[in-house]
């Protein structure tokens, strides 16, 4: 299974939470979508669903290429 890019939002997030604890300790992907805001779980879904629906497309596209 492959793990899910961090949306722009979480990022900047990560980063700040890096700068507050000097780099050292610094909170996971899976901690920030714990209290990430019903806004942003919306967001992120689309997103998911977007990019999946190319991926699918992509490989009905390679799939019809090799047939």
């Amino acid at each position: 299974m492959q793990r899910a890019a961090p949306n722009p939002s979480v990022k900047k997030n990560l980063r700040k939470i890096r700068r507050f604890f000097g780099g050292s300790n610094t909170a996971s992907y899976k901690h920030l979508r714990a209290h990430e805001t019903k806004a942003n779980l919306e967001c992120r879904l689309l997103l998911e669903k977007k990019k999946n629906q190319e991926n699918e497309r992509r490989r009905h596209r390679e799939n019809k290429e090799i047939c």
